[in-house]
């Protein structure tokens, strides 16, 4: 029954942005966004078994290089291992190089990061 969120916006900045964002749109991340969530949340999603090996459509996974929540601030090779997860899929590709932190919508890579969703779903023929 417990919840937590951000204590200021230099704490919501440090886990939710990082790499190129401008800070008026962090600031308005914290005034808007700043979502709270459940203490229990991280244990019982880190407990929750996940069929990877289920999944059948080609899959595509985008990790801001700088997402503190992920892996701690440098997320490059952190997805190396991702593909051997997905055994079913027609194909997984990764990119954990984009400079930006966990919310990568609000990123100025946005952009970049949206042609490579849009580029991978090209090719899937979606």
């Amino acid at each position: 029954s417990s919840y937590l969120t951000s204590a200021d916006r230099f704490a919501l900045a440090y886990v939710y942005f990082a790499g190129d964002f401008k800070r008026s749109v962090a600031d308005w991340a914290f005034e808007v966004e700043a979502e709270p969530f459940a203490l229990g949340e991280l244990p019982s999603l880190l407990d929750t078994p996940i069929a990877f090996d289920q999944v059948t459509a080609p899959v595509l996974v985008l990790q801001g290089r700088h997402d503190v929540s992920a892996c701690g601030g440098d997320c490059v090779g952190l997805l190396d291992a991702t593909a051997a997860l997905f055994t079913g899929s027609k194909g997984v590709q990764t990119v954990d190089d984009l400079p930006a932190g966990h919310d990568l919508n609000l990123h100025e890579v946005a952009p970049q990061a949206f042609k490579i969703l849009f580029d991978f779903l090209k090719a899937q023929g979606v």
